[in-house]
């Protein structure tokens, strides 16, 4: 018998360390908002961009195993952090950083409810995150 593990881990050794620590505050946020039945593990890199199967470059990526006893995980790029820090200003390039988190829960919390992904409305619905836990908090 597999026993799944659940919750949100967010692993951030190789990410920029105020974006860890920005996705550390939101994670307690967003464990309070929302359920997360199937352990995601989320895995921040240093790089600009993330490579994704098709070729694409992204910032972010989820991973959905077709193993049961394997857990989904996301991996985000925040190696342009500092540059968006000088063009944005840092509150605004963590929020950037969030949403594109978000984005990628979304697409999680899709496949938990439906078994697939989409796209259609993902940007919005990350953005109404973001905005909601700017409500809860002075600076992300």
């Amino acid at each position: 018998m597999i026993i799944q593990k659940s919750g949100l881990r967010i692993h951030g050794n190789r990410g920029h360390i105020e974006v860890c620590l920005c996705f550390i505050r939101f994670a307690k946020w967003i464990r309070q908002e929302k359920q997360f039945p199937i352990r995601l593990n989320v895995y921040l890199s240093s790089c600009r961009f993330l490579t994704a199967q098709d070729g694409d470059q992204c910032v972010g990526l989820i991973r959905i195993p077709g193993n049961s006893q394997y857990s989904p995980y996301i991996r985000l790029a925040t190696g342009d952090y500092e540059q968006l820090k000088l063009e944005l200003g840092r509150d605004n390039a963590l929020a950037s950083n969030l949403i594109a988190f978000c984005h990628e829960l979304i697409h999680y919390w899709q496949w938990i409810d439906t078994d697939r992904m989409w796209e259609n409305g993902v940007y919005r619905k990350a953005r109404y995150i973001v905005d909601q836990y700017a409500q809860t908090t002075e600076h992300p």
